[in-house]
């Protein structure tokens, strides 16, 4: 199922090349959160096909029995890693929360991989899954097969979880974290870890105009898609401002815990086509 349409790819490769013109470059533009520009080693992460083989190291094979990529200090310029939520609460709206985060997460693997940047994509919950690491724009139709297989499910993971996942990340890098930031209760604990392990992050806050704008005045029947709580009750037009005043509020404070763990935060909402949702990425720079 492919999430960009073909014009809009094209859209995205004219920008790149006009990026290059303007910069003289033609490898990534953007920066890790580790400095240094030299050809020391960095790091090591699993081998992902498609690799150069003069990058495995084949003593560690010897040992370990498995494939490892070197990765040196100037090659984790440009890497990056994205987090989807895809609990079931991302299972909201028309179109629903979580096609607007499939869309935006291939948003950035398209544009990322055009610029030679590296993307490394975790969905969350895992339930088993493997990350996906992709690090040639030949690998985005791989990518995009792979997303069309994921819908919502489960829970969002523990803080426990969630920190087993950041220490499994082979380099220290950007991240873009897509969710409706109906996290559990600790939320704030996730952006205490992110900063901790020096990754700099970007929230993006996914939402739907019919949480934004609820759209009856009656008896309204709400149920928690991941904990099946329900709850009825009646809209009068006061109680939709009531509302509103609430949920803007909750967002704002996020958004404020967010920012003060050192991260950014920024808002989308399902009624965004692809040409609103690029622009307003760049124009909030998300992306660049």
């Amino acid at each position: 199922m492919p999430f960009l349409s073909p014009d809009f790819k094209e859209k995205l490769r004219e920008y790149h090349l006009n990026l290059l013109k303007g910069r003289g470059t033609v490898g990534g533009s953007r920066r890790s959160a580790r400095t240094g520009r030299s050809l020391e080693l960095a790091d090591f992460r699993s081998y992902s096909p498609g690799d150069e083989l003069k990058r495995v190291d084949f003593k560690a094979y010897a040992r370990l029995k498995k494939l490892f990529v070197k990765v040196y200090e100037e090659e984790e310029e440009g890497n990056f890693v994205i987090l989807l939520d895809r609990s079931l609460s991302l299972n909201f709206g028309e179109p629903s929360k979580f096609f607007l985060s499939q869309k935006v997460a291939s948003i950035i693997a398209f544009l990322s991989l055009n610029k030679r940047e590296k993307v490394l994509f975790f969905p969350l919950p895992q339930n088993n899954e493997k990350p996906v690491y992709l690090n040639h724009i030949n690998h985005y139709l791989y990518f995009e097969k792979h997303l069309s297989h994921l819908f919502p499910e489960g829970k969002f993971p523990s803080l426990s979880e969630f920190k087993y996942l950041l220490e499994s990340i082979p380099f220290r890098g950007g991240v873009y974290f897509l969710t409706d930031l109906f996290l559990p209760s600790e939320f704030t604990s996730y952006w205490g870890l992110l900063k901790l392990h020096s990754l700099a992050f970007t929230v993006i806050a996914i939402q739907s105009y019919e949480e934004l704008e609820p759209p009856e005045i009656g008896e309204v029947n709400l149920r928690d898609l991941e904990e099946d709580d329900k709850l009825s009750f009646y809209f009068q037009k006061e109680s939709i401002q009531l509302y509103k005043e609430r949920y803007n509020h909750y967002f704002l404070k996020r958004a404020d815990e967010i920012i003060k763990a050192g991260g950014k935060c920024f808002f989308l909402n399902n009624q965004d086509n692809e040409d609103a949702l690029f622009y307003r990425l760049l124009k909030e720079e998300v992306i660049s």
